[in-house]
């Protein structure tokens, strides 16, 4: 199962074709993921995960926004995936109680495969993916451009995001996917 960290909350993020395209052993069960941090004390942890399906239901992907309020606590790596594989599987629940085209005993049946085999694929490990971005001074750049883009923007975006490291991801289990963009 994998998990790709997004800033963006709508859409794919840019790094994930290139990723499809690189390493075409894409895992099984996908999800996109985003936190929020809300103007608001508190979410509700039954409110917290926000998912949509992402694609036909066969290519089992998935959009998810992590909504915590301000004094909310991020869980630990282990109670954050468990939580979440929970809200995924009740989305595959519900999504499939709306879905008025099938019959109901071979939607019973879809469902709970669907869910077995999400389970199958989170014993079999979850990796963290982070997109990441970088941004270079194109060549024939001015040499006040490529000081502000090469130094001080990528040395601000250095120190002011490690959200890695916020979000306790255990190292042996992130992976860094990057694209780099010459402006």
């Amino acid at each position: 199962m994998g998990l790709l960290y997004s800033e963006l909350v709508q859409g794919i993020p840019p790094v994930f074709p290139r990723l499809v395209d690189k390493i075409p052993s894409v895992h099984a069960v996908f999800v996109f993921m985003s936190i929020k941090n809300l103007p608001i004390p508190r979410v509700a942890p039954p409110e917290r995960f926000i998912f949509r399906r992402v694609g036909p239901a066969k290519h089992r992907m998935f959009r998810c926004v992590a909504r915590y309020g301000y004094t909310d606590q991020i869980e630990g790596t282990k109670e954050f995936s468990a939580f979440l594989l929970d809200r995924l599987k009740m989305f595959i629940e519900e999504e499939a109680a709306f879905d008025d085209h099938v019959r109901r005993g071979v939607q019973v049946a879809a469902v709970e495969e669907e869910k077995r085999f999400i389970d199958a694929e989170a014993e079999h490990g979850v990796v963290y993916l982070m997109g990441e971005a970088d941004v270079a001074a194109a060549a024939g750049s001015s040499v006040m451009k490529r000081i502000v883009v090469n130094c001080v923007y990528n040395f601000l975006r250095k120190n002011l995001s490690d959200s890695h490291k916020a979000l306790s991801i255990p190292k042996d289990q992130l992976l860094k996917v990057g694209i780099t963009y010459e402006i």
